[in-house]
Parts: C-alpha cells; sequence; structure tokens
C-alpha cells in the first residue's frame, strides 16, 4: 500500500489512464485469409520455413528442434 504519494503532473491524457500492455491486449486485428494472394509460378519460387524448439527430451536422432520448408507451388514438404 502507498501512502502520501504526491502527483506531480496533474495534467493528463488518455493515453495516461490506460495500461499501454491492457490497450495492446485489447486492440483487435484483420481475419488471417486461409488463402493466399502471392502468386508462385513455378517450384521452389518460394519456400516457407518454420522452426519448433527446444524440446525437454532429445528426439531419435539427438536433436532438439525440428524444421519444416514447404514450397508455396507444390505444397510439398
Amino acid at each position: 500500500m502507498v501512502m502520501d504519494l504526491e502527483i506531480t503532473n496533474e495534467e493528463t491524457t488518455d493515453a495516461d489512464e490506460h495500461c499501454i500492455p491492457y490497450l495492446k491486449g485489447k486492440t483487435t486485428h484483420n481475419v488471417i485469409s486461409k488463402k493466399s494472394d502471392i502468386e508462385n509460378p513455378k517450384r521452389l519460387n518460394r519456400v516457407f520455413s518454420d522452426i519448433c524448439g527446444p524440446f525437454d527430451m532429445e528426439g531419435y536422432s539427438q536433436c532438439y528442434y525440428f524444421v519444416t520448408l514447404i514450397d508455396g507451388y507444390s505444397h510439398y514438404v
């Protein structure tokens, strides 16, 4: 508990009245489309990647991470 706290700046703005992380949590975003509008004219023109890990236990090949690579044209993983 805080007692005898003096407020030195009496002018407040709307941003000062609310907590910034609270405001960021309340913001909304546009719906992410299931279809891409990016054209992939040939194989390996655009490759998407993702990394997952580290895992608590090592895998069959003594690895703690794995990477996925997906071709944007053929969707081959």
